[in-house]
């Protein structure tokens, strides 16, 4: 089974659970991780069952990237917020972990 991780930044929870709900049906075939809130927003509005890990402040989003690298998670949607002033240094291990990860092997996809 496929995993998903399921990451969005205050300002996109909103926007997080709209597409969820659009996409329930299909995210349920999924094994679902995501950081703390995030993933209690998806449990309790959605109905999605949904791994969690730290908050994205707390290191979620850290975790997150060491599950990319140790290829436990195959997908990663990342709700952020569009201007660049207003990104978190929380994001910043994912991000570069992406990076890492895209610049030595593919097997992953960021949505």
């Amino acid at each position: 089974m496929k995993t998903l991780a399921l990451i969005a930044h205050d300002h996109q929870k909103v926007d997080l659970v709209s597409w969820a709900q659009f996409n329930r049906e299909l995210l349920s075939k999924f094994r679902l991780v995501a950081t703390r809130h995030t993933g209690r927003l998806l449990v309790e509005k959605v109905g999605l069952s949904v791994e969690t890990v730290l908050s994205g402040g707390e290191g979620g989003d850290t975790q997150i990237a060491a599950m990319v690298a140790n290829k436990e998670i195959d997908v990663v949607f990342f709700f952020k917020r569009r201007s660049a002033a207003s990104a978190v240094s929380h994001s910043k291990s994912l991000r570069r972990e992406m990076n890492n990860r895209y610049s030595v092997r593919s097997s992953a996809s960021v949505a």
